[in-house]
């Protein structure tokens, strides 16, 4: 019977609480948050999510949407949970979109989120993103207060983090002019302090 009780909820899929989810999204980014497509959320020795259609409300009412995404899914090992690391084998993003402005008192749009603490002390754990990918992601900055913009747009995003080093690769275009880049960082023990 326990056996049976093990496989059941293993096999459970938990995205009928997506008003949970949204709602503990939205508080999180002090923004509304949305989930209008189909949402998966599997319990096993890793927690698998995927999403889709998520919509995050700018700050203004009317405004078009702070960020938009096609397609998540995030792998979260719960295993090491118990040692304060946060680890994500596995994080794809499809579709993304970012449009963050800055009007003329120098106001962002983007959610504050309290940055007066080293946010590795102030939640007491490591964060990992083994590997990471993110496909058709676009961000536009409107700066109002100085006339500057900017606009990525990028065809691919990769991440791998071993160990302590991180290696990030991208091709795409940065204000209509193309890149394709590879980034790497050493000595990285959490992306919280990088």
């Amino acid at each position: 019977v326990l056996s049976v009780a093990s496989i059941a909820l293993l096999n459970l899929d938990l995205g009928f609480l997506r008003p949970l989810y949204e709602r503990v999204a939205s508080d999180t980014l002090q923004r509304e948050v949305r989930i209008e497509g189909p949402l998966s959320v599997r319990l096993g020795a890793t927690l698998t999510i995927s999403a889709n259609q998520i919509d995050v409300a700018d700050r203004t009412p009317n405004a078009a949407s702070l960020a938009t995404i096609d397609g998540l899914e995030i792998h979260l090992d719960l295993k090491l949970l118990l040692d304060n690391h946060i680890h994500i084998p596995f994080v794809a993003i499809r579709g993304a979109s970012v449009r963050l402005e800055i009007d003329d008192d120098g106001q962002g749009n983007w959610p504050e989120l309290d940055g007066d603490s080293d946010p590795s002390d102030a939640i007491g754990y490591a964060l990992r993103v083994a590997e990471g990918q993110v496909d058709a992601f676009q961000l536009q900055l409107r700066n109002r207060s100085t006339d500057r913009d900017l606009e990525l747009d990028s065809k691919t995003l990769r991440s791998f983090q071993r160990d302590k080093s991180v290696q990030l690769s991208g091709a795409g275009t940065l204000n209509k002019r193309p890149f394709d880049t590879t980034l790497s960082l050493n000595n990285v023990a959490s992306l919280l302090e990088v």
